[in-house]
C-alpha cells in the first residue's frame, strides 16, 4: 500500500476514534502534548504522527495503537468507545452523601 494510502487510511481511524471520545481536534491535541495543526494534519491525512506519539494518541481516544494502524479502512462495527466517567462511578446507596 502506498504511503499517501497508509496515511488516509489512519486519517480515518483517527477522525473515528476522536468523534468516538468525544474530543476536537485541539483538546485531542492538547492531551497528547503536540500542536492542533499537526493534529489536523494527521485527521486530514496529510502525514501520519510519528511513532512516540500513539501511545499518547491511543490513551486520548480509547483506542488501541493497532486500531489506529491497522492498514485497512474502518469497519464501523468496531469503532472504539471511550467510557463515560460519569457511567463508571460507584453509586451511593439511600442515605449516604453523593
Amino acid at each position: 500500500m502506498p504511503d499517501y494510502a497508509r496515511s488516509e487510511v489512519f486519517a480515518q481511524r483517527l477522525r473515528v476514534a476522536l468523534a468516538a471520545a468525544g474530543l476536537s481536534r485541539a483538546s485531542a491535541a492538547a492531551q497528547c502534548g503536540t500542536s492542533k495543526g499537526s493534529m489536523i494534519r494527521w485527521a486530514a491525512g496529510e502525514c501520519r504522527p510519528p511513532a512516540n506519539m500513539l501511545p499518547s494518541l491511543a490513551r486520548a481516544t480509547g483506542a488501541s495503537i493497532d486500531w489506529l494502524m491497522w492498514p485497512e479502512p474502518v469497519d464501523v462495527t468496531t469503532i472504539p468507545q471511550k467510557p463515560d466517567p460519569r457511567l463508571t462511578q460507584p453509586v451511593a446507596s439511600e442515605g449516604e452523601d453523593a
